[in-house]
This record gives C-alpha cells, sequence and structure tokens, in this order.
C-alpha cells in the first residue's frame, strides 16, 4: 500500500523524510492556489447574478429567478417559480432595468426573504457626491469575498450568546399597522414615512435580525449565568451606519452650515458609537422599530448602534411553549429587566471589540428608549443599573402601578368633545340596559358589535365584558388620535351625527314611545358603528378585545396572544385597571370587583390563591413610581408626555429644577399630544410640539454623552471626576438639529 511505503523502516509510526518531501509541493501547490483565488474574487466579487453561477447548474434557477426580478422591478417573495416564469421575466429589457435602478437611488430597499433565505435588510440612502447602489443579501458581519460565501455554512455573527444569522428565511413585516394588531398600549406606533436626517449623506444603513440566548429565570442563583436547557431564543434587531474615513468627513459639508456634532466624530473610523436600546413590549417586534422614528432619527444624530429588543413571551420570543398559568410566573418586568441587562452587557462588549481603538465596555454609552409599559421599564432599568446604562428616553410611561385607575376616564371625557361625550354615555346606557333584557336580546345587541355565536352572552360577567369592549374602543380614539394623520377623535364622533336627524313631530303616546325607541336605535347603531371602526383600525375583533374570551394559549404575533398576555401582566404586577367613576362615559357595572374576577377566571392559580390589588402595592415599592424621579433617586431620564394622553397621569409630568440640575432628569409635555407622539415617524407633517420635544430629547442624550465622555477621559487622566454636573435638558439649545 502506499500508505506503508512512506513509513520509515526503523520507526514505522513516524513517515519518512523523503515521503514529506515529496507531498509538500502538492500541499504548497494547493494552499498557493487557494490564496491566489480568494485574492482575485476579492478584487472581483462575483455575486449570485453573475457569470460563474450562470454555468452551475444548482444555482442557474437561482441566477434566472433573481435576473426576472431585476427586470420586473418585484421584490423576492416567498415561494418558489417555474422556470419559464423566471425565463420570461429575465428576457426584461436593459432599458427597463437601468430605469428601474436610476429609480431607486436616493431611496430605502428593503427585502423581505426570498429562496435564498434572506434576513438581512439594507438602506442605501444616496447624498452629496455619492451614488453608490444597495446591495442584496450582505450582511455587516460577512466579510467574505464574492461567490466563496455560497459555499461555506450560513454565516452567523457569534459571539458568546448572540446568534445573528441569515441561515433561515423570516419574514420580516413591512405594514406599519403590525404594531397596532399585536401592542395594545402603543398600535401603530412607527406610522408614516420612514424619517430622514437633515444632512445629506446619512451613509449606509444595514439592519439585521438575530437571537441572543438568555436563562428563563435571571433571579434563581443555580441558573444565573449558566445557560441550561431552559434557555430560549429571544429576537433582535440591529442597525448600523457605515463608517466615514476621516478624510472623509473632512470634506463632507452640509448645506453651508457648520459641522454639527455627528459630523464631526460620531460616524469617523475612531469615534465611540454610543448605544441607543429600543426596549420592546407588549407586541411583537419588527425591523421597523430601528428603522424609522424617533430611535432612528436619534441614531442619525449621534452616529449610534442602534438595537431593538424583543419583550419575552410575545411576538417570535418564547421561554415556554405556551402561556398556561404555570408556564406565565417567568412573564413579569423583573425578568424583562434581566434580559435587557443581559443583552445591554454583551452589544456593549460586541461594540468594544469591534471598534478599532482598545476600548472596555465600560467605554461605550448605552441609552434606552421606550414609549409606554415599555417607557416604564427604561426608567426602572436606568435606575436599577446605572453602571451599564448611562441614561432612558422614557415616553408616555405609567411609571405608577394602580388599581382604581379612574384618572384614564376623566381625560378621555375632557378630550371628547361635549356634544359627543353626551351621545356616548346615552348609547351606553341604552346598550347596557338591553342586555341585561334577557339572553335573546343580549345576542341580538352583541351582533350588532361584531360579536358572533363565538361569544356568549348567558352571564353577568360576559355582558359587562361587551361594555367594556366598547369603552375601551371609544377611549383609543382619544388615546391614540394623532394630529394631522389620524384624527379619530373626529372619524368615531361624526358616527354619532346621523342620530340628529329630524323626525315629524308627534304629539300622541304611541308617536312619543315610537320615536323614543327610534331614537335609541338610532343611538345603538352609531355606537355600534363607532367601536367596529376603531375595532377595524386596530385590526382586533370584538372577540379578541372581550377579555372573558382570552382562553386561547398559543404563543405567538397574534392580537389575542398578546391580549392575554399583557392581561397576566395587568393582573400580577401593574393593575391599571380602568374602573367608571360616577359620570363616566364608562358603564358604572365596570368596578374593581369585575376585574378581580376576570383575573381570576383567566388565570386559576395552581395555589387557589386568588388575585388581588395587593400586587399593585408591592409592584410600586420596588419600581419606585413617580418617586424614581424624587431628589435622590434614578439620573438621567427623560420624560416626555402628551397633554390629551390618558396614561399621562400615572406618569412624571413635572420635575423639580433642584432635580433637573443635579440628577440629570427632566420632562416636558406635548401640547394636544397623544400616546407616544414623539416616537412616530411623521414623514413631513411633525406638529411643531413633537418637534420641540425631540429636540429636548436630543439635548438631553447630548448633556449625558458629554457628561459620559468628560467623566471617561477625567478617569483615564486619574483625575477624580466632579461631584455634580449641570445639565440643561429642559430647554431647546439653539443647536439642535431638529
Amino acid at each position: 500500500m502506499a500508505v506503508s511505503r512512506c513509513r520509515s523502516a526503523s520507526n514505522p509510526g513516524r513517515r519518512s523524510g523523503v515521503c514529506r518531501s515529496a507531498r509538500l509541493p502538492l500541499r504548497l501547490l494547493f494552499t498557493c492556489t487557494c490564496v491566489f483565488a480568494s485574492l482575485f474574487f476579492a478584487a472581483n466579487p462575483v455575486e449570485a447574478t453573475g457569470w460563474f453561477f450562470r454555468f452551475l447548474p444548482i444555482q442557474r434557477e437561482e441566477h434566472l429567478r433573481l435576473e426576472g426580478l431585476k427586470a420586473s422591478g418585484t421584490p423576492p417573495q416567498a415561494g418558489r417559480h417555474t422556470r419559464e416564469e423566471e425565463s420570461a421575466r429575465a428576457r426584461g429589457e436593459e432599458k427597463e432595468r437601468d430605469r428601474e435602478a436610476s429609480a431607486s437611488e436616493g431611496g430605502e430597499k428593503r427585502r423581505d426573504g426570498g429562496d435564498g433565505g434572506l434576513r438581512v435588510i439594507q438602506e442605501k440612502e444616496t447624498g452629496r457626491g455619492s451614488d453608490e447602489r444597495s446591495e442584496e443579501g450582505r450582511s455587516s458581519s460577512n466579510l467574505l469575498p464574492g461567490f466563496l460565501r455560497r459555499f461555506l455554512p450560513s454565516p452567523s455573527f457569534q459571539s458568546g450568546q448572540v446568534n445573528l444569522s441569515t441561515d433561515q428565511e423570516r419574514r420580516l413585516e413591512t405594514d406599519t399597522d403590525t404594531n397596532e394588531a399585536g401592542d395594545r398600549e402603543r398600535r401603530e406606533q412607527w406610522g408614516g414615512e420612514g424619517s430622514r436626517s437633515r444632512e445629506a449623506d446619512r451613509g449606509e444603513l444595514e439592519v439585521q435580525e438575530g437571537w441572543f440566548l438568555q436563562p428563563l429565570d435571571h433571579g434563581n442563583p443555580l441558573v444565573f449565568n449558566r445557560l441550561g436547557h431552559d434557555a430560549w431564543r429571544q429576537k433582535f434587531y440591529r442597525a448600523k451606519r457605515k463608517r466615514r474615513s476621516s478624510k472623509e468627513e473632512e470634506s463632507t459639508e452640509v448645506a453651508g452650515h457648520a459641522k454639527t456634532e455627528r459630523q464631526n466624530d460620531s460616524l469617523t473610523d475612531d469615534a465611540i458609537r454610543p448605544i441607543f436600546v429600543y426596549i420592546g413590549g407588549e407586541g411583537p417586534l419588527s425591523s421597523l422599530e430601528v428603522r424609522q422614528g424617533l430611535l432612528a432619527e436619534m441614531g442619525d444624530i449621534f452616529g449610534a448602534s442602534l438595537y431593538a429588543l424583543e419583550h419575552r413571551y410575545y411576538g417570535d420570543s418564547h421561554p415556554r411553549p405556551d402561556s398556561s398559568v404555570v408556564n406565565l410566573q417567568w412573564l413579569t418586568s423583573h425578568q424583562a429587566l434581566g434580559d435587557l441587562a443581559a443583552f445591554v452587557a454583551h452589544v456593549k462588549q460586541q461594540e468594544a471589540e469591534e471598534h478599532p481603538q482598545d476600548l472596555a465596555p465600560e467605554d461605550v454609552p448605552v441609552v434606552v428608549f421606550g414609549c409606554s409599559y415599555p417607557g416604564s421599564l427604561a426608567a426602572y432599568a436606568r435606575a436599577k443599573y446605572p453602571a451599564s446604562i448611562l441614561g432612558a428616553v422614557s415616553s408616555s410611561s405609567p411609571v405608577e402601578a394602580s388599581a382604581l385607575f379612574q384618572a384614564f376616564d376623566r381625560v378621555v371625557q375632557r378630550v371628547l368633545p361635549a356634544a359627543c361625550t353626551a351621545k356616548v354615555k346615552a348609547a351606553t346606557a341604552v346598550v347596557e340596559r338591553r342586555l341585561f333584557s334577557g339572553e335573546e336580546e343580549a345576542v341580538k345587541v352583541a351582533a350588532k358589535f361584531g360579536c358572533g355565536a363565538d361569544v356568549p352572552m348567558k352571564t353577568h360577567d360576559q355582558r359587562v365584558a361587551l361594555l367594556y369592549v366598547i369603552a375601551d374602543a371609544i377611549a383609543e380614539s382619544v388615546q391614540y388620535n394623532r394630529q394631522p394623520t389620524r384624527p379619530w377623535i373626529e372619524e368615531v364622533c361624526a358616527c354619532f351625527s346621523e342620530t340628529a336627524s329630524e323626525r315629524e313631530e308627534t304629539h300622541d303616546n304611541k308617536g312619543d314611545k315610537r320615536e323614543k325607541r327610534d331614537n335609541e336605535e338610532d343611538l345603538v347603531n352609531a355606537l355600534a358603528k363607532a367601536v367596529q371602526l376603531m375595532l377595524a383600525k386596530l385590526k382586533m375583533t370584538c372577540k379578541d378585545s372581550n377579555l372573558l374570551q382570552l382562553t386561547d394559549t398559543r404563543l405567538g404575533p397574534q392580537a389575542s396572544a398578546s391580549a392575554r398576555l399583557w392581561t397576566w401582566q395587568s393582573c400580577a404586577e401593574y393593575g391599571y385597571w380602568q374602573v367608571a367613576y360616577k359620570d363616566s362615559v364608562r358603564s358604572h357595572l365596570i368596578d374593581l370587583d369585575w376585574h378581580m374576577r376576570m383575573c381570576n377566571a383567566l388565570f386559576p392559580l395552581p395555589s387557589g390563591s386568588k388575585f388581588s390589588t395587593d400586587v399593585v402595592a408591592e409592584t410600586n415599592v420596588w419600581s419606585g413610581d413617580k418617586l424614581v424621579a424624587g431628589v435622590g433617586a434614578a439620573t438621567n431620564i427623560h420624560f416626555t408626555n402628551g397633554e390629551n394622553d390618558p396614561w399621562a397621569p400615572l406618569s412624571v409630568t413635572e420635575v423639580s429644577p433642584v432635580v433637573v440640575d443635579r440628577q440629570g432628569l427632566s420632562s416636558f409635555t406635548i401640547q394636544d399630544g397623544s400616546h407616544c407622539n414623539d416616537f412616530y415617524a411623521y414623514g413631513g407633517t411633525e406638529p411643531v410640539a413633537v418637534t420641540e420635544a425631540k429636540a429636548r430629547i436630543q439635548n438631553a442624550i447630548r448633556a449625558w454623552l458629554e457628561d459620559f465622555r468628560e467623566r471617561r477621559e477625567q478617569q483615564k487622566r486619574k483625575v477624580d471626576p466632579p461631584l455634580t454636573k449641570t445639565f440643561s435638558a429642559t430647554s431647546v439649545g439653539g443647536d439642535s438639529e431638529l
């Protein structure tokens, strides 16, 4: 055998020098060939549509498909196409392809996943001196040149507990109303056009979807920092702008203006990027969180690396297989904060390692963002983890838990026009009376509101649940009203204008009764029209909104799954129970006792114990409620609220001047604003008050970053940092970029 002839006679286990010499040229030749090929294709990158793949049978169909898509201007879609279809598309004229390519320059490019399992989204916005084109399917973590990427295992961005890959196809949401369906507290958060920086050249933005391994229980010392069989994958998105070199930075001017902070040091090779993290809430996470709205705008200004982290149990992040009561014990804000802390620690380490300088994780500042419940988490996170989180932007955040949340309806009644409020009250009273006139009548009334046979009306609590659906829909027209693009209050109240039709006056008793009955029918029909209008806008159904129907324990992006999970969090931690008061727009049957019965019916505790209002007091003890903004409490938090937001009474709307100066805390109220107004992407229709709110947020972040950099420089020089630092985030600076 050839092997035996290569053995030494004196030592059969050792190969002879002659044999090694004979094989050395072959190894050297193979190595040189590989190096030459790598260098060649690095200089001449060949994509899947290049000449090389036209002659590979396994790639020919993919090549034809992509060529056809280029010709037709159609984005890749999941699913298979026939060879005939692809050939027809591939025969598109070159002029048409050039016209499509030219039209796409300077715009936003998005790929929602094709047969190749594309999971990377790239934007390239063309500005002054740049006509670069968007690349398809190239990950920032994937540096292999040319076709070599195609023959290696799916590239993964792995470091520690992170897996950011392109090996599986996952559809990325394109509808800006996705958040409406899954998130009761911040629906339609990212509506409108994508935000655009005031600068001409923003560089290349790449958005990636990834997964981060988390322990099930952060509070268990036996499993903390040890990923065992209870580890689960948490979804996140990452977005980065391509760094510019110092020379490119020096040659960049913007419309004749002086260079801004971001132009000077945020995207150059030697700059330290801050990290901005959007905290996911009670609904599925979308890539829009890092592409549009406040986070993206602040990221452009400060050159930050952007991340968005999905909340455990919601969307695709499932620590347990379902939402049964025994599995919901790990759905708490404590565990969510633990997830955030672990994620922040890792991305700080990752950013430090990727930086060209020799950085430590503590050299990288992190600011967290959130609105509504995530806004509360942002404030809690800064208070609990000040060493790793520099600051928090907390918008419309109900940081105070509440059992009797009557202030919610007081804001609703104040904001609704008086005539509209009167008709809502009158219609609600008629519906309430008919619901309790017998089961047959109750079923007829429920049908007007879109409740079918799958929503029974047999018991008292089932009928009150319908009254809650009605009150909730009317209240959300106020909560999510947004001028000028979402005039929901006007649309809801317009449903009642038809009830004012003139009728012939009659003077006999029969005529009076008939007129009264007709008026009542008009009121009920108008209320039903208004409720169904709002449910359609929120992409909900009567069953989805009915608390007693939230019995399906399947997890996923569906609205009913998110509603059940959020109801659990309300019952177990926060309360937020919206109850009626005298002369309220809500039925007086919706009281605290009814809410308690709902919690115990939906989530029967294995121990046999019952839910109570005690959970609210316990939450306020550990969270600090509004005292989180008190003297000596947390630092570096900016609170924003809308004047017309029903959740504002539970948030921090005022901060004393002493706290502003000593602790870097600030607050701002948007005139005529509603829920999460400052987090929207407005696409050129942004109200002046919202622009001012964003400018104040920018000033607050700038103050935190400047103080952070100053303290880091002092530490490097081994100089003790000052005991106090004066911030001025409460006034809009003259250098605001908004």
